[in-house]
């Protein structure tokens, strides 16, 4: 079977950890099927993350018109599509995405392709008629559509349940999420499945103390910090844990350094003033993107991390930092109740005097920090790349079996 993969949506560094699922899921499927064949549709900005590690016989990347390549197509409507897309990132993609689409359905027949998987969002192209698969991570647009602009509101409520209502199967990151989608686009049980994430290989390697320590010297880090690494979007609640480490502050007398990674979102700026609002600058430690090879040690580093997210289909960081031994610090929202299971300390994410008490409580109770420290290690063991490449390769293998007209789709 020929599979083609869309991998156009991935903007490296600036889609969080879909960008860990959509590399590490390809790395494993291919490694472990030497059936199939995959046809990688990739772009000029992300080539490179498809390079070394899919040097394999059974791998194709093929080179795919998308937003940054419009520029310099001859084409009249792609010149049109790519200079409006930047000026009207929003409004301008449904033409951005029709030109996209034309040239992959070119490819799409060129390769001759018997399967079209789209592990990024939603389903393009949507009239291929081929059996296809789409893993959409969560329905945040359609629980917190205040965190969005107008416009890209009203593009993701159109692209999402048309993607669910076309794909021959869905896959997303957790039960929370399977449940949401199954409820809100009424679709059967038996479309949509849930697979969960494992971390990067760099999470297993050995971390020597001094590899530690020099992380911390090389960005200027104290030697104690809480950590969250986040995207500044803003269901990630930034301004609320701010505030508590202000309360941490004024209420137990405790300056405690925090260190946030993450590329700058739409809730950047309110989180640049609510540092100055609360004094916090001098405790505040903004690194912004951070190469993958520098995660663990950072969460290694880290007193715990901190997790105060109002909403997740998955929750990455968790499972990051039990492997590495980190403890957590978590709301109690969503999916991530069965990421972490009881291997974590839960707060009210709306609360920031009760996320101080428990900053204040982990920071003082070796006992319960050791605690959550094992808890979180034996938890990180159910989850692994393998068991998402294999449980993936299931789903693909169905979706073909059922072919172009999949029966018994909706309620």
């Amino acid at each position: 079977m020929r599979i083609g993969v869309n991998t156009i949506p991935l903007y490296p560094g600036q889609i969080g950890g879909m960008e860990m699922y959509t590399t590490n899921l390809l790395t494993h499927l291919t490694a472990i099927d030497r059936q199939h064949r995959y046809y990688l549709f990739v772009a000029g900005y992300n080539r490179a993350l498809f390079d070394s590690q899919f040097e394999r016989a059974n791998v194709f990347r093929v080179q795919t018109l998308s937003l940054q390549g419009l520029r310099y197509s001859k084409h009249a409507a792609a010149r049109l599509a790519g200079s409006v897309g930047r000026r009207l990132p929003y409004l301008s993609r449904w033409l951005v995405n029709a030109v996209a689409s034309a040239h992959m359905m070119h490819n799409i027949r060129r390769h001759r392709i018997d399967l079209l998987f789209c592990p990024l969002f939603y389903l393009t192209p949507p009239d291929t008629h081929l059996p296809s698969v789409v893993s959409i991570a969560d329905l945040q647009p359609e629980i917190y559509p205040d965190f969005f602009p107008k416009d890209l509101l009203e593009w993701l409520r159109r692209r999402y349940p048309a993607s669910c209502r076309d794909a021959t199967k869905i896959i997303t990151l957790s039960e929370f999420s399977r449940a949401t989608i199954i409820e809100r686009y009424a679709m059967r049980p038996e479309k949509v499945h849930a697979i969960a994430l494992a971390v990067g290989d760099e999470y297993h390697l050995p971390q020597e103390d001094s590899a530690v320590e020099a992380v911390k010297a090389r960005y200027a880090l104290p030697a104690e910090y809480a950590f969250y690494p986040a995207n500044t979007w803003p269901h990630k609640n930034h301004p609320t844990l701010l505030k508590a480490l202000h309360r941490l502050n004024t209420k137990y007398r405790t300056r405690l350094p925090c260190v946030f990674t993450g590329v700058e979102r739409g809730g950047h700026q309110a989180f640049l003033r609510s540092v100055e609002e609360h004094g916090l600058s001098a405790q505040v430690y903004i690194l912004g993107y951070v190469e993958k090879q520098d995660m663990p040690l950072l969460y290694r580093g880290a007193r715990f991390l901190v997790f105060p997210s109002l909403f997740e289909g998955f929750g990455l960081p968790l499972l990051e930092a039990m492997v590495s031994g980190c403890p957590v610090l978590c709301s109690k929202v969503a999916s991530i109740p069965e990421v972490v299971g009881d291997a974590a300390f839960f707060f009210d994410p709306n609360d920031p005097e009760e996320m101080a008490d428990s900053m204040h409580r982990i920071l003082t109770d070796e006992e319960l920090r050791r605690t959550l420290v094992k808890a979180g290690r034996e938890r990180a063991l159910q989850f692994s790349w393998d068991r998402t490449a294999r449980e993936t390769l299931k789903v693909l293998e169905e979706a073909a079996s059922i072919g172009t007209h999949p029966t018994h789709t909706h309620r």
